[in-house]
């Protein structure tokens, strides 16, 4: 594999990688205004509860929580891979 096609391949995966930490962090935004907006709405809070079964609010919440802590460590190893990557690429780029 020449020089010039590993600095490409390795630029794609740095531009892999930040698409990923984009959508990843659009997610987290987006779960993160649900577990804010249900416990908002009267309405949202008997619907839960009655969908899963008498499960209270609370406890999804926490469920939800968990989750979000979960993804954003998760997130974070992709921010630090992307940024390796990113770094890779420049000095494969300086240096062929």
């Amino acid at each position: 594999m020449e020089h010039t096609e590993c600095a490409a391949r390795v630029r794609c995966a740095a531009s892999a990688a930040w698409w990923t930490v984009l959508i990843g962090a659009a997610w987290i935004t987006v779960a993160w205004a649900a577990w804010l907006y249900i416990p908002c709405s009267r309405c949202m809070t008997s619907c839960v509860e009655t969908l899963l079964g008498g499960v209270k609010v609370a406890d999804v919440q926490a469920v939800v929580w968990v989750m979000v802590g979960v993804m954003k460590i998760i997130l974070f190893t992709c921010v630090l891979a992307a940024i390796f990557l990113t770094v890779w690429a420049r000095k494969l780029r300086k240096a062929g």
